[in-house]
């Protein structure tokens, strides 16, 4: 029996027929750059990531980053399970202002249950219909991310909730969008993210929040919109926080007000959008199945996490295989190579020393044989 320890859990491998692997989120992301494409006519994939799931379980796609268009042109973007995705299905919209003012940051978020094994998960843009009097080309510099969550005890899990609300009148108090309950089986924290298309009336700013409370106050950190006029009235958002909580029963919101600052509009807002929950326990658990390791399986590792300049990356092959081990940042682009060639059997470990780079997050890839792995490293100075 063969055994590998982490500092976040105990981790133990047994045999090629029985093995018990670390019950954790796993992360996959591919940058994306396009320049000038049209987006006419058919939706378009910008971005393509393939998952194998080990167990069933919930995946998150993230697609978020900066949409440069023609003015004119209702630019339709969304995180999908398909390439052939439809536009009722759910997205997020954005519209230049003019030829100067032509870039708009974006944020679409969906959520999937699968079963054990191979997913297709897609970055999708499309020129929309409706409004359609610009050039029908669009540059898309964002990424693609795809998180999955084993349906397993004691371990990181996600709740969803799609949110739909047309014409609600903001003024006031604020109103909740969105709420879900969770129930922690163990202290850890909570990452509560709201993210999609706001459509509001000129003259107003709409605040925009997730929150661990319906009755937040304008200070507590919020997004803000605001439209431009009755036509240019759209804007995506996109809004994260992070709790503490024990274990035991935690609500977390999605919260909407028309700020009293500037107030020249109908205070109605239409919200199209995404509320998610993520929790992650303070220590991680270990699960059992009983199905055959391929003999390339590898599972890698980092501590510590966040770091604040070097950081251990740890993987386990039950078979001398051909590595390449590399690391990205948030856009995708290759920052350096840690490994490119053979390893031996049992565990590896390789030491990334990150001086010189700016604090953020980032990426190591690691390939062994056929199997592929990504998973996030948060640098912190």
């Amino acid at each position: 029996m063969k055994r590998l320890f982490i500092l976040f859990g105990l981790v133990i491998f047994c045999s090629v027929i029985t093995a018990q692997c670390l019950a954790q989120m796993t992360t996959w992301h591919q940058g994306i750059n396009e320049t000038s494409i049209n987006v006419r006519g058919n939706p378009v994939t910008v971005g393509h990531l393939n998952i194998n799931a080990p167990l069933p379980g919930k995946v998150l796609v993230h697609f978020d980053g900066t949409c440069i268009s023609d003015a004119g042109d209702r630019i339709v973007l969304a995180a999908s399970n398909t390439p052939d995705w439809l536009v009722n299905d759910g997205h997020t919209s954005v519209e230049a202002v003019d030829a100067d003012v032509n870039r708009n940051s974006f944020s679409h978020t969906r959520v999937y249950d699968v079963s054990a094994g191979n997913h297709d998960f897609y970055a999708v843009v499309q020129a929309s219909s409706v409004e359609a009097d610009g050039n029908g080309e669009a540059s898309i510099y964002a990424s693609l991310t795809v998180e999955f969550f084993p349906n397993v005890s004691n371990a990181a899990f996600l709740e969803h909730q799609g949110i739909v609300e047309t014409s609600i009148n903001v003024r006031g108090n604020p109103v909740t969008v969105g709420h879900l309950n969770i129930n922690a089986p163990l202290p850890g924290k909570v990452l509560v993210h709201f993210d999609g298309t706001c459509i509001s009336d000129a003259g107003d700013r709409i605040v925009l929040a997730a929150s661990n409370t319906p009755d937040w106050l304008v200070n507590d950190g919020h997004t803000s919109v605001e439209a431009v006029d009755a036509d240019v009235n759209r804007n995506s958002f996109s809004h994260t926080r992070v709790y503490d909580v024990s274990a035991g029963n935690h609500d977390f919101y999605a919260v909407v007000q028309a700020s009293s600052v500037e107030a020249d509009g109908n205070g109605e807002a239409s919200v199209y959008a995404s509320l998610s929950v993520v929790f992650s326990p303070e220590e991680e658990v270990a699960i059992h199945h009983t199905n055959e390791i391929p003999r390339d399986y590898s599972l890698s590792q980092n501590f510590p996490n966040p770091f604040n300049s070097s950081t251990k990356i740890k993987f386990y092959l039950f078979a001398p295989s051909y590595v390449y081990l590399q690391i990205y940042n948030l856009a995708g682009q290759k920052i350096e190579t840690l490994v490119n060639g053979y390893k031996p059997t049992g565990e590896n470990e390789v030491n990334w020393i990150a001086e010189g780079l700016p604090s953020g997050i980032y990426f190591y890839k690691l390939q062994a044989g056929e199997y592929s792995e990504t998973k996030k490293l948060i640098l912190q100075k």
